[in-house]
């Protein structure tokens, strides 16, 4: 193999002459090379200053190297440590410092020399940085993953306890809602970051938004913050102790000033110095309160990331996002009409996580956002319920407010009649979200319509008069008052397809009792394998076990005959239950390792595994529908599988689909029956597939060909 060739400038590596030409004549290999003459130019007006005492001013360092050798641009204090890097004015003013070696500070001897050019990052190095991330991100991504799965399954457990899908409903949001107890904690959060502020930034206003205080809040819910500087004063008395304090200074940002009234911003400050100015403030202020912030500058709205020292609170600060603000007002007024409709946000949140709709991760796929998630569940319940519109909610008030020249007007609050609109039920509202989607969304043209969720309704993109910035994607929502943000901009078509096939799923579910329908909904999907040839476990994911219920009519029956009919019917159910997996859907008996390898079973045994080689569950109405019907319906069912079997090419699965069977009888005061168990052995996407078919499937055949009066 021929050997690659390195540009030491940028450590990149590529496979031929021709394409290093290239390279060279690059935007990207010219913007390093100007960046390393910019570093050579800084390090040699430059010097390495160290020795004095930790905390000394940068004030006094300043004024000492200015009053020996000329003026200072920057200094550069490096985690509050002992040594600096002091930039001057003048190339002179470096070589004069150099030369003097030593100077005396404050009692303290302090050394001086050159600044070194530092090289940049080797090619291995770059690539071992590299690697250590991939490895953090998939060991964070298995530890996240891991506190889910605990959640759940408390959530599964407040489910069982419950009577009735209203009452489940009530329980997931019970449990995953913030409690008041977080409520407390972000204000103490918000109270801490406005009094470290507030002395360097007097007038300035720390706003929440967001989840946590729209209602839709969990406990994992970060903290996120609008600090509006728009009335900044100064304080009416003069304190000299702020100039010293935190050793703050921003001499190297043009038209701002730190004075012993505040920071005060000249006309022409723009928004990147701003954050910079509160970053600085945070970083050396709020030592001990807040971690050291990182700013994000190159975000969509500039962020400033931290998170409070003794909750552990994430905190996200902004000064440019307004209009969120606007955004949480408006969810806030919609989750007032009824509690109701908090419950089903809290569901319909919890459901996308789990089908990775929404949330973080490392996906393949671009999720939606929470926020888009709870647009489109308002425009829902706007079109389906009557509900106000953005727009409707805009006119209900004389009070105007206007934010970036768009109309972000809300009433103080909504009047009580609009709970009449809605279901008596979250369950009602929930069945309805997932078959009124699927019903529209069928047949939806993605690609050239939009949700206008400011209006409540959808419009072709041609047609919509939308403005000239919006952008286009698989998936338009626009922006309820930001009428130029697609705030689905980001979903691809895979992400579209995930979508809309959790949506079909759900929809499918309506039919099944209270404790299978949450257990399914909130069936977690397989994640895409890397490998397309992957070797099949054999043993079964107990973790990941699902079950439904058959039950046997027994009303009719007299007391003394209950025992041995129920006997009995178990063991023909049982007994069918395996020929239908073996002769009407060909199923084979599974291997299992030694050390899982139950005991040999009858025919009555009421566990075993199986192997599956084809899909005869895709399909299988339309090729019902083309055989002759007999008067047993279970040699229909067969006679329906040769017919598909006749066309194995388009049945044929890529891999065994491999699973447990366990039936187990049960008895209640008032009912008998069977609990079917299926435990896949490999996490693959084809396992719900078939789990949602054989549950009707089964009790179907179960209900022919076993009636309780043959018993």
């Amino acid at each position: 193999m021929a050997s690659k060739i390195l540009c030491e400038i940028c450590q990149v590596e590529v496979p031929t002459d021709a394409i290093m030409q290239q390279h060279l004549k690059g935007k990207r290999h010219q913007k390093e090379v100007d960046r390393q003459k910019l570093k050579e130019q800084n390090c040699e007006s430059s010097i390495y200053v160290r020795g004095y005492r930790r905390g000394t001013p940068e004030e006094d360092i300043r004024e000492l190297f200015e009053e020996q050798f000329g003026k200072v641009e920057t200094i550069t204090v490096l985690n509050d440590c002992h040594f600096s890097f002091v930039k001057f004015a003048e190339k002179s003013s470096a070589l004069k410092a150099i030369e003097t070696k030593t100077v005396m500070l404050g009692g303290q001897k302090i050394s001086i020399r050159p600044r070194q050019v530092k090289s940049g990052v080797s090619l291995q190095d770059k690539k071992d940085l590299k690697r250590k991330h991939k490895e953090q991100m998939e060991r964070s991504e298995k530890d996240r993953e891991r506190r889910e799965e605990k959640i759940h399954e408390v959530v599964m457990k407040k489910i069982f306890t419950c009577s009735d899908f209203n009452q489940q409903m009530r329980a997931i949001r019970s449990y995953l809602e913030l409690s008041q107890e977080g409520h407390d904690l972000r204000k103490k959060v918000m109270d801490d970051l406005h009094s470290i502020l507030v002395e360097f930034l007097p007038g300035c206003q720390v706003v929440p938004f967001g989840s946590a205080v729209s209602g839709f809040g969990v406990a994992s819910s970060d903290l996120d913050v609008f600090l509006d500087l728009s009335d900044l004063q100064s304080h009416a008395e003069s304190n000299q102790e702020l100039l010293k304090k935190a050793n703050l200074n921003f001499h190297d940002i043009p038209g701002v000033e730190l004075n012993d009234r505040g920071v005060t911003f000249g006309s022409g400050v723009t928004l990147h110095q701003q954050i910079k100015v509160v970053d600085r403030i945070l970083g050396k202020a709020a030592n001990g309160v807040f971690s050291r912030p990182t700013k994000i500058a190159s975000a969509r709205c500039p962020v400033i990331k931290t998170s409070h020292c003794t909750s552990r609170i994430l905190c996200d600060i902004t000064l440019s996002n307004k209009l969120a603000v606007q955004n949480t007002r408006l969810l806030k007024l919609y989750s007032s009409i009824s509690d109701d409709i908090i419950t089903l946000i809290h569901v319909l949140r919890y459901w996308a996580k789990r089908q990775e709709v929404t949330g973080s991760g490392v996906t393949s796929h671009p999720r939606l956002t929470n926020y888009a998630l709870t647009i489109l569940i308002v425009h829902f319940m706007v079109n389906k319920y009557g509900l106000p519109s953005p727009e409707e909610l805009s006119k209900m008030t004389d009070a105007k407010t206007l934010i970036d020249t768009w109309d972000c007007s809300l009433p103080a609050s909504l009047p009580s009649s609009y709970t009449t609109f809605l279901p008596s039920s979250p369950w009602e509202m929930l069945r309805d979200f997932f078959q009124d989607s699927l019903a529209h969304f069928k047949n939806f043209d993605f690609g050239s319509h939009v949700v206008v969720s400011r209006t409540g309704k959808y419009a072709n993109a041609a047609s919509a008069n939308l403005p000239a910035d919006f952008k286009m994607s698989c998936l338009n929502v626009q922006d309820p008052f930001d009428l130029s943000h697609n705030i689905t901009v980001n979903v691809n078509s895979s992400s579209l397809q995930r979508i809309l096939k959790s949506i079909s799923q759900a929809a499918e579910l309506h039919s099944m009792t209270e404790l299978n329908f949450f257990r399914n909904l909130f069936f977690k999907p397989v994640p895409a394998t890397k490998s397309k040839q992957t070797p099949s476990p054999t043993r079964p994911l107990t973790d990941l076990t699902v079950t439904f219920d058959i039950s046997m009519s027994i009303w009719w029956l007299p007391p003394d005959q209950l025992d041995s009919a129920f006997a009995e019917w178990c063991e023909n159910v049982i007994r069918l239950t395996k020929r239908v997996i073996s002769e009407v859907l060909h199923g084979e008996p599974a291997r299992e390792e030694p050390e899982t390898k139950r005991a040999k079973m009858s025919d009555t045994s009421s566990a075993c595994s199986f192997t599956l080689p084809v899909a005869l569950w895709v399909g299988r109405t339309k090729a019902m529908k083309a055989i002759e019907k007999s008067d047993d319906y279970y040699e229909t069912e067969l006679a329906c599988s040769r017919a598909m079997m006749e066309v194995s090419e388009s049945v044929l699965l890529p891999s065994p689909l491999n699973f447990h069977l366990t039936v187990t009888p049960f008895v209640l005061p008032q009912e008998r029956g069977v609990k079917v168990s299926l435990t896949p052995f490999v996490n693959d996407g084809n396992f719900r597939a078939f789990f949602m078919f054989f549950q009707k499937f089964l009790s179907k055949i179960v209900d022919r060909c076993v009636p309780t009066q043959k018993v």
